[in-house]
């Protein structure tokens, strides 16, 4: 073939662009191509967008699948193969992560091999990694979610990873944020409306997610699990046979996905993150089947013990619903619901309880929310007895209960055996769909505070550590 018969051909196929630009790549840690059906795949939704067939598209795949190289470095270059006046803009809840991409970019168009194949396409002059030109005229900007696009305009609108993990429980309203950059800011940085295309491409982390903003607004998707599911949420393009098969064996092999799929559902993230799946926030936060009953005798005495409570009534005469929990923590960091209190008291009533039950429930801290009349509890009680914190509640009354779900999914929480254990097993579960949700909240924060460096959390860390993710 002569060099501009390889140059034609390399144009019509991605994923041939890709196996041969590879060496070329200048990846930290970077390793040998390691072909796989679903990067092939992935190259063809790529082409076809490209072809603006669709012109809105979500891509789902599990984090160290190709993503970012494939739509991030390996497609631009690809496209400025064909047309050099291409322009990108190319967002991402981190824009140092697109930055690195950029430095891979750049590094392959200034390769040997690339600039003797399809010629020296960069613009002459210093060259800005998050903002560049080609002589074509195409070009690349990439910035953050929050970050501006003034006075740049695109073909082409790329979003990879639009929010992190953390933001479902940390800061839920940066998935609103994200989608509304997403259909408004960026979506209006266009050179031509009606050849417009936008890209969504990463992992779910949630329902109300972007990318379920997206399908919602009809976009086309595509999703790939990283175990096989057979079912209407798995792209059609999936050739898989079985369930469970795994995405990519040559990178993740079988028993580095037991371990990751451990870790992940420790934490509560597997079926988002790697099956694309995302369960409902709030919703089953705490499921009747782990909801384990054991008797008092088996909490050791060297526990860590605290009690948590929330105190809705609104004023100092009126009497409402309070919740009041004890809780131990053990050395092999399991979690124990000792006793509750759970009934109507006025303002001097739930000082009585509190100051009974310091009597009756041996603790470490008495934590106590601040808000309704939490603070004037606390005023009084601060001299009447120690170790008593006011805790400020973080997130919504759903994304706390969510917070802690991975310590009742991993069997690390037990309830002793008692009165209250009926009304748990048959209210909690409802949860948020109950009249009271006080107990709820009482339990998510004496969690919170007694998981704080619990062992759960490190052992994630090292299996995390063990292996890219």
């Amino acid at each position: 073939m002569t060099p501009r018969d390889v140059t034609r051909d390399l144009s019509r196929s991605l994923y041939r662009f890709a196996r041969l630009a590879w060496p070329h790549l200048e990846v930290p840690g970077g390793s040998s191509f390691r072909p796989n059906w679903h990067l092939a795949t992935l190259c063809d939704l790529l082409e076809a967008f490209r072809r603006r067939d669709p012109r809105d598209l979500v891509i789902n795949v599990p984090p160290a699948t190709g993503k970012s190289l494939f739509s991030g470095v390996l497609f631009p270059a690809w496209v400025w193969t064909i047309d050099p006046s291409h322009r990108f803009i190319y967002a991402s809840y981190d824009s140092a992560l697109l930055h690195r991409d950029a430095e891979i970019l750049l590094g392959l168009l200034r390769s040997r091999w690339y600039r003797e194949t399809f010629g020296d396409v960069l613009r002459p002059g210093p060259v800005a990694v998050g903002n560049f030109e080609l002589r074509g005229g195409g070009g690349r900007l990439s910035t953050s979610i929050r970050g501006a696009v003034t006075g740049w305009h695109a073909h082409t609108l790329i979003v990879d990873d639009p929010n992190k993990a953390q933001d479902v429980i940390r800061s839920p309203g940066e998935l609103e944020f994200a989608w509304q950059s997403i259909s408004t800011a960026f979506s209006n940085r266009t050179i031509d409306p009606a050849t417009f295309g936008r890209l969504l491409i990463g992992q779910r982390l949630a329902i109300g997610d972007p990318f379920d903003r997206a399908i919602e607004a009809g976009w086309a998707r595509h999703a790939f699990p990283m175990r096989a599911v057979r079912d209407a949420e798995t792209s059609t393009l999936d050739t898989r046979g079985e369930d469970g098969e795994i995405l990519f064996p040559a990178r993740f092999p079988p028993d580095a996905v037991a371990t990751l799929e451990e870790g992940m559902r420790l934490l509560g993230t597997w079926e988002a993150q790697y099956q694309q799946r995302p369960v409902v926030q709030g919703s089953g936060a705490i499921l009747p089947e782990w909801i384990d009953v054991v008797p008092r005798e088996v909490v050791p005495r060297d526990a860590t013990f605290i009690q948590s409570w929330d105190l809705t009534f609104k004023g100092r005469d009126a009497s409402d619903w309070i919740a009041g929990q004890w809780w131990a923590r053990t050395r092999d960091d399991q979690f124990y619901l000792l006793d509750t209190v759970f009934r109507r008291a006025s303002f001097v009533e739930t000082i009585a309880e509190i100051v009974a039950h310091r009597s009756a429930w041996p603790s470490s801290r008495v934590l106590i929310e601040d808000a309704a009349n939490g603070p004037a509890c606390e005023d009084v009680l601060r001299a009447e007895i120690g170790g008593l914190e006011l805790v400020t509640p973080e997130g919504s009354k759903e994304a706390r209960a969510v917070a802690v779900t991975p310590l009742w999914r991993a069997g690390r929480v037990h309830v002793v055996d008692g009165p209250h254990v009926a009304r748990i097993r048959r209210e909690w579960p409802k949860f948020p769909r109950m009249d009271r949700d006080d107990e709820i909240d009482a339990m998510s924060q004496a969690l919170r505070y007694l998981s704080r460096g619990a062992g759960y959390a490190a052992r994630l860390m090292a299996i995390l550590r063990g292996g890219k993710t």
